[in-house]
């Protein structure tokens, strides 16, 4: 189980992720453990000019290793696991396939590297666009009570387990839609 999350989107390490993702709560804390969600859209938007004609022709790799660090602990189900999800390639920019519009298609969660960069340009690019999920013009903040249900197209919304309720219970239930190939 998680306890709090990097911005991601679900499962970018896969050829085909997910198009919607469906969280329902069955035990919520009285207070935080919400959900906050930041708009690729608005976020891709937002970056400068000069930002967007470098990234819009770029690629990266998207891995899940932090994810099973977290939750495998047994070392030969870990490798396994790590050598199953090797590394998927998807565009730093994607097109809504609905309106048209531009994703930003990086996340802290798993994209780990920007092909054709330097390591460490790809890093400190990697940072400067995962960080801009995090301005608040971008976010809007969830609060969970039972019953709860959030419903939102993983392709173009991110989001964030806000690790702030100690040990008190949280549970939430998923629901994937099944996506297609990010492209431009």
């Amino acid at each position: 189980s998680y306890y709090g999350t990097p911005w991601h989107a679900d499962a970018t390490y896969l050829e085909t992720p997910y198009q919607v993702s469906v969280l329902r709560s069955v035990i919520a804390p009285e207070l935080g453990g919400d959900t906050a969600f930041s708009s690729a859209i608005s976020t891709y938007e937002s970056l400068p000019q000069d930002i967007k004609d470098k990234i819009d022709i770029l690629t990266a790799i998207h891995r899940p290793t932090g994810k099973a660090y977290g939750m495998i602990e047994d070392k030969a189900e870990l490798d396994d696991y790590l050598a199953e999800y090797s590394g998927t390639e998807h565009p730093v920019v994607i097109t809504h396939p609905f309106n048209g519009r531009k994703i930003l298609y990086v996340n802290e969660g798993f994209t780990k590297e920007i092909v054709g960069l330097p390591e460490t340009e790809s890093k400190e690019l990697l940072t400067y666009l995962t960080r801009q999920f995090y301005r608040p013009e971008n976010i809007a903040r969830f609060k969970w009570k039972p019953g709860s249900l959030a419903i939102w197209d993983n392709r173009s919304v991110q989001h964030y387990g806000v690790a702030d309720y100690g040990n008190v219970p949280r549970q939430l239930v998923r629901i994937v839609g099944a996506g297609d190939r990010p492209g431009r």
